[in-house]
């Protein structure tokens, strides 16, 4: 493996720097001391605390022990597509995430592939949930929040095992799953 390190400290050269590597045809995250990035994902998606320059290391393919020694303060596993089954070698590089003790947050196809790396399961939706408009419910609060959204799988909310997680987002228009809190560990997804 080979890391490249470099200092960022405005938003505007993360931004540059994550469009000009995502021209390349690569897989590759961004590991800060805070972060790891998928740098395909949308720059919105996240925010970064600039207060200091920010050291990102760059992992080419590499698993989860690679990820972890670069010691994150967090995880964020990212959106993607297809069909998240069809992923079988990185739910078993998910579940060594999620069996260490680092923070992680994960969205879209991240969500999905955490619940498969813990037993639970996807379903492919009849249309898929696409654009904007879609409310979604915080079961703790009962705040509905109006989400943009492009998936067609979800976790079935009958295969939520109530030890390991529990549900925290549903849509209001279907019911369906959209977020995940996980007991006992630092682990949100939505």
């Amino acid at each position: 493996m080979k890391t490249v390190r470099i200092s960022l400290n405005s938003i505007d050269k993360v931004k540059s720097f994550v469009n000009d590597l995502a021209k390349f045809d690569v897989d590759f995250d961004l590991v800060s001391g805070r972060y790891v990035i998928d740098a395909k994902s949308i720059m919105g998606i996240f925010s970064l605390d600039l207060s200091k320059p920010i050291e990102l290391n760059i992992h080419a393919n590499d698993g989860a022990e690679e990820v972890l020694a670069a010691n994150p303060d967090g995880i964020m596993l990212s959106n993607g597509p297809g069909d998240p089954k069809e992923n079988v070698e990185i739910i078993k590089e998910i579940k060594k995430m999620y069996d260490s003790n680092v923070p992680i947050f994960a969205i879209c196809l991240g969500h999905q592939l955490m619940a498969l790396a813990n037993g639970m399961d996807t379903y492919k939706l009849k249309y898929g949930h696409r654009g904007g408009n879609h409310p979604v419910k915080d079961l703790e609060s009962g705040h509905v929040y109006i989400s943009s959204q492009n998936h067609g799988y979800m976790v079935d909310g009958d295969t939520v095992n109530k030890d390991i997680a529990r549900v925290a987002f549903v849509n209001v228009n279907d019911k369906t799953v959209e977020g995940l809190r996980y007991n006992n560990k630092s682990i949100f997804t939505v």
